[in-house]
Order: C-alpha cells, then structure tokens, then sequence
C-alpha cells in the first residue's frame, strides 16, 4: 500500500492513498511517501518521479539487506531493521526492514511488512502540526527513535531470559540447560548482527555533512546513537555473562562427575579387602574353609571392621 502526505506551512494535512498523488516535491513543499508490501512496479515508479538511484532500488526488492547507510549525488538510502523476539525460546531471533530515502524535500520509507512504529509516527504527524513543521527528516528520526527503544525493550525481554537460565544453571547442573544456553548465544549474536551496525549508520548519518540533515536535526539523532550504544555495550555484557555461565555449568557438571567418579573409588576400595577375605578364606583346600564356628564369627568380624575402619580412615582424610 502506497500512502503521502503533503506539508505545506500553514496548511493542514492528510494521508492520501494511490500513486496520483505522488511527486517530486516544489520549492516551499515535503511529502513523505511510505509503502508497506511495495511491488516492481510501484517502486520502478518511486524511482522515475524522484530520480532514485537504481542500485538502492534493487536493494528494496530483497528482503536480505544488512543495516547500511549508502550516500548518492541527490539522495541517502538507509536500511534499519526492528528485532523480532519469537515467543519459543528455541526459535532463532528474526527482523523486519525499513528502507528509507532522505532527499530534498522529500522522505520514502519502504517497509516490507506493516510496522506499528511507523504508523505510530504517521498518525502523529496529523495530530501535531508542530511536528510537520519540522520536515521530514525530523518525521525519519520519530521512527528511528520509536524502532531504537521497541529494540531495547526486545533485548530487555531476551536479558531477563538470560537471568533465567543463569539462575536455573547455578541452581542445578543439570545438561536440559545447554540447549537454552546455546539459543540465548544464538539469538545474542544475531542481535549483536543487527544492533552494532545501526549504530554504525547512525554515526555514518551524523559524521557525512550531507545538507539533508541540517543542524537542527544532529541532535535528535544523537539521541538515537545514545539508545544504539548501550544497546551495543549491554549485548556485549550479557555475552560476557552468558559465556561465564556456560563456563560455570560445565564446571559445575565435571564437579559432579568428579564426586561420582570419587564415590565409585572410594567404594571400590572398600570392597576390595573385602574381596581378598572372603575369596581367600573361601579356597577349597585342607584345613580351608575352617571348620570352626569361632573362626568364622572372626571372619565376619574382620569384614565389617575393616570397612568400618577404612570409612574411618577416609573421613580422617576429608575424603568423605
């Protein structure tokens, strides 16, 4: 669906569906045009009023592209991507994609999929005049803004389910954590993937000089910066914590391993003068086994005292 809207200073505006409305913009006008779902067709038609580049176009036909901010001679191209946190833990980490152009007078955001912030700014724009007056790069930065926080509060989900499995770990070693351990890396690499390089365009978009983001606009994306880095420095501290958790669990199991490893030695010490008694005193020959009531009472003595006393012995030792 293709919709624009129109600002003129001092004239009330409204979101017009359709391509007839759809232009370059005139000295003293900005229209910000936003499709959801584009076909061929209406992006070939983007390209020919605004004089798009080709390559950037082609870019919106896939659905693949990394975060990246591309400058051409009359316009910028940026790709920005919103996390998608899927509700089984095991499933991996997924995006939607927000391609936008910044020109003269002009804003085109391609999504590939409905983005709730989008409308949120959209609807925004009708409600508060002010807001229009301000162009549309300042319009761009209400949605960078709304997608930096929705990808914080996504990330604040996937931590508290870090907090989870470092608690289920150290509670008990038991190896059913592994295969949460490994999702939570994957899904934190796949973040780590998307967040370090939106921060990257943002800086990109900052350090340019490019005249479609005046003064004015730099600090409203240096907000957007301050959100992206410390979304970059908390997935590089749950990273840290989650490979000390992985490292505690596997210390944890190779210490219960070792206490059962110890527990069967320990055992098979003691039976092991017990095996001796019995399958000496238990030979077949003259005079063995006794054939005296008093010598076998002896027997059964020496095998309760001599694990008695090597159960002492390990305790004395702090083996036990």
């Amino acid at each position: 669906m293709l919709r624009t809207l129109w600002i003129r200073d001092g004239e009330p505006s409204e979101w017009k569906e359709g391509e007839s409305s759809v232009r370059a913009a005139e000295p003293g006008e900005r229209v910000w045009v936003d499709v959801s779902g584009p076909t061929a067709d209406e992006l070939a038609m983007l390209r020919e009023r605004f004089d798009l580049h080709p390559v950037a176009i082609d870019s919106c036909l896939h659905v693949d592209q990394r975060p990246k901010l591309e400058e051409y001679r009359s316009q910028l191209f940026l790709v920005l991507h919103k996390l998608v946190v899927p509700s089984e833990p095991s499933e991996p980490l997924g995006s939607s994609e927000l391609h936008a152009f910044i020109g003269d007078g002009y804003l085109i955001t391609i999504q590939d999929a409905e983005l709730p912030e989008v409308q949120t700014v959209r609807a925004r724009l009708i409600s508060e005049p002010t807001l229009r007056e301000r162009g549309t790069v300042y319009a761009y930065y209400l949605v960078c803004e709304r997608l930096a926080h929705f990808n914080f509060d996504a990330l604040d989900a996937l931590f508290d389910t870090i907090e989870d499995i470092e608690d289920s770990v150290l509670k008990q070693a038991d190896d059913d954590a592994l295969p949460e351990l490994f999702a939570a890396k994957r899904r934190l690499a796949a973040a780590r993937r998307l967040i370090v390089p939106q921060r990257e365009v943002v800086s990109l978009l900052l350090e340019s000089g490019t005249a479609f983001v005046d003064e004015r606009a730099r600090p409203y994306f240096r907000r957007v910066l301050d959100v992206l880095m410390r979304m970059s420095e908390a997935i590089d501290t749950q990273r840290e914590i989650l490979s000390n958790v992985l490292d505690a669990h596997l210390s944890l199991v190779s210490n219960r391993t070792n206490d059962i490893m110890k527990s069967l030695t320990l055992l098979s010490a003691i039976f092991l003068p017990l095996s001796f008694v019995t399958g000496f005193f238990g030979q077949n020959f003259t005079h063995l086994p006794f054939d005296n009531v008093a010598l076998m009472w002896g027997g059964l003595a020496i095998c309760l005292l001599v694990p008695a006393g090597m159960l002492v012995w390990f305790r004395s030792r702090k083996w036990l």
